[in-house]
């Protein structure tokens, strides 16, 4: 099998997945969809710096495949995403999730708010803000009901990035216009009790840890510093991890689920997590397991 991770920088989780590939007599290769190329003499052809057309490649796995320029500060995202993947498709090729489609670039933390509402799925109160004005943010929070003080979260953010806690409009209002080329989301404080990330593969739970927050912060973002144990879930949360999982039809996810009293609350699915945190503390090689999976996906397909 020779598998293709697409990521624009080689993380210690794209080389685990090489490794743990490259022991299992696989062909692996990272390649940054940035440095690929694009023939348009003739049919299309999409190649890689060295001429390898990427049909050569059986199962592709999309790590950070994005594909953004950041000019004086700005971010403008580039159109060719949604080609590769038409082109790979057209090609019969295999997506780690099964499921990736031309279409999956919607799929961002809007997308998944609106799919956990149609199917009830637990979630805190929520408005996503695209105007800075100070009347039309108080309006937005009081159709929500959401009171202060409030975490305000960058749409397209990550790791713990772009997060912030404020005490009112005013300052809100501020750290939006920080960020003039950013959208934000809007949900009322919670004192979370248990802060949990789920590992889900192929519909099945791999297991979970709590992570700690650091003495002083509200964010539990082991990216950011936070520490982690293992977390013995329960019947109902592994429950509830598989089927937001299933709902959001993806494959390999980390579910956060926030315990708050004896209420459980879907907070995000990361459709990339990171998992060197979970391996540190759980000890599963989460790379190998991802390679097994892979491995399923090819055979049942031949």
């Amino acid at each position: 099998m020779k598998i293709c991770i697409f990521s624009r920088s080689n993380t210690i989780e794209d080389e685990a997945i090489k490794r743990e590939s490259e022991k299992r007599g696989h062909e692996c290769s990272i390649i940054n969809p940035k440095s690929l190329i694009f023939n348009f003499s003739g049919d299309l052809k999409i190649t890689t710096n060295e001429g390898i057309d990427l049909t050569y490649f059986d199962v592709f796995v999309p790590r950070v495949f994005s594909i953004t320029e950041t000019i004086e500060g700005k971010k403008y995202k580039r159109n060719s995403k949604n080609l590769i993947i038409k082109y790979l498709l057209d090609h019969d090729k295999i997506f780690l999730d099964k499921n990736y489609d031309h279409k999956r670039e919607t799929q961002g933390k809007i997308y998944q708010l609106s799919r956990f509402n149609n199917f009830h799925i637990p979630i805190f109160p929520t408005v996503f803000l695209y105007r800075t004005d100070k009347k039309y943010i108080e309006s937005s929070l009081l159709q929500a009901k959401i009171n202060p003080p409030y975490i305000i979260k960058d749409v397209a953010g990550s790791k713990g990035e772009n997060i912030f806690k404020c005490d009112s409009v005013d300052e809100i209002k501020d750290k939006i216009e920080q960020y003039n080329n950013v959208y934000f989301m809007i949900q009322a404080f919670h004192k979370i009790d248990h802060d949990l990330r789920i590992l889900v593969l192929g519909n099945r739970v791999l297991g979970a840890i709590e992570k700690i927050h650091k003495s002083g912060d509200f964010k539990g973002n082991i990216s950011q510093g936070a520490d982690s144990k293992i977390f013995k879930l329960s019947n109902e949360l592994e429950t509830l991890a598989l089927m937001t999982n299933n709902i959001l039809q993806y494959d390999f996810t980390g579910v956060d689920i926030a315990i708050v009293g004896n209420k459980n609350y879907i907070l995000e699915v990361n459709e990339v997590p990171q998992f060197r945190g979970f391996v540190e503390t759980t000890g599963l090689n989460v790379a190998l397991e991802i390679v097994k999976y892979l491995e399923y996906l090819y055979n049942t397909s031949l």
